[in-house]
C-alpha cells in the first residue's frame, strides 16, 4: 500500500501579506528570544557563579508564565488581537533593550535580572524552529560579539515583529454567543 504524498497548505501564506508579515516577524523575534534564553542563564552565572541563582532563574520565570497562560486566551478573546500582538511585541523589545542596556553598562543587580526575566516570560511563545536554532546562534552571538549584542539582537528582531505588525489591519476578538459562553463557565 502505498502512503499519499504530504504536502502542506502554503495558500495562506500566498494570498495574505499580513499572515506573511507575521510569520516572518514571529520568526525573527523567536530567533532573538531564544538567544536571550542562552544569554540570560550564563550572565547570572558569570556573575554569581551560583547554579542556585540560575535554578531561581527558572522559577522566577514561570509564576508570570502561568499567569499568562491562565489570562491570556481570555484577553485575547475580547480585544483586537492585531493591537494585543504589538503591545506584546513591544513589551518584549523594550524588556529586551532594557536587558541590553544593563549588560552594556556592567554588572547589573541579580533582582534586576530576574525582574526582567520574569517580563519575558510573559511574552514567550515560541516555534519549534526558533527553540533549535535561537540558542545555537546566543550562544555564537555571544563568543563573538558578547552580551550586550546577544541582548540588542532580541530587542532588534523584535522590533522586526512590531514592524510587521504595524500596516496589518485590526483583528476583532472573536464573537462568543451567550449559550457558549454558558456552556463553558458552568
Amino acid at each position: 500500500m502505498r502512503l499519499p504524498r504530504l504536502r502542506p497548505d502554503l495558500a495562506p501564506l500566498r494570498d495574505s501579506r499580513d499572515f506573511r508579515l507575521v510569520v516572518i516577524g514571529s520568526f525573527l523575534s523567536g530567533l532573538g528570544a531564544q538567544a536571550t534564553l542562552v544569554a540570560l542563564p550564563y550572565q547570572v552565572y558569570v556573575q554569581t557563579r551560583s547554579a542556585v541563582l540560575v535554578g531561581l532563574l527558572g522559577a522566577v520565570e514561570r509564576v508570570p508564565l502561568v499567569a499568562a497562560a491562565l489570562l491570556g486566551g481570555a484577553v485575547a478573546d475580547r480585544v483586537d488581537r492585531r493591537r494585543l500582538l504589538l503591545l506584546d511585541q513591544v513589551g518584549l523589545a523594550l524588556t529586551a533593550a532594557g536587558l541590553a542596556a544593563a549588560a552594556g553598562i556592567g554588572h547589573p543587580g541579580i533582582g534586576v535580572l530576574y525582574a526582567l526575566a520574569a517580563l519575558l516570560a510573559l511574552e514567550y511563545g515560541l516555534g519549534t524552529l526558533t527553540m533549535v536554532v535561537g540558542p545555537a546562534l546566543g550562544g555564537l552571538v555571544i563568543s563573538a560579539l558578547g552580551l550586550t549584542w546577544a541582548y540588542a539582537i532580541d530587542a532588534i528582531s523584535c522590533a522586526a515583529m512590531v514592524i510587521a505588525l504595524l500596516p496589518g489591519w485590526p483583528v476583532p476578538p472573536a464573537l462568543v454567543s451567550r449559550s457558549s459562553r454558558a456552556a463553558c463557565c458552568a
